[in-house]
């Protein structure tokens, strides 16, 4: 979607690891990184180059993209 933008892939059961999933809600057209969940794992957090903030979600997103996953 931009320059640089977050996935996320969950582990199968066999092992191994399902393909990267854009997260697309939380890109932008610029580039976005560094995401990482908080040590409570309650908010994911990430950076955004369209204006060099740190931007933080509930970390249940994540959930959103495994159910989308399945689907």
């Amino acid at each position: 979607m931009g320059k640089s933008d977050l996935y996320v892939c969950f582990k199968n059961p066999d092992g191994s690891w399902g393909d990267a999933i854009n997260m697309r809600e939380l890109n932008s057209t610029e580039g976005d990184w560094c995401a990482t969940v908080s040590p409570d794992g309650k908010h994911l957090f990430y950076t955004s180059n369209i204006d060099q903030n740190i931007y933080w979600v509930d970390a249940k997103i994540i959930e959103k993209f495994k159910a989308d996953e399945k689907e």
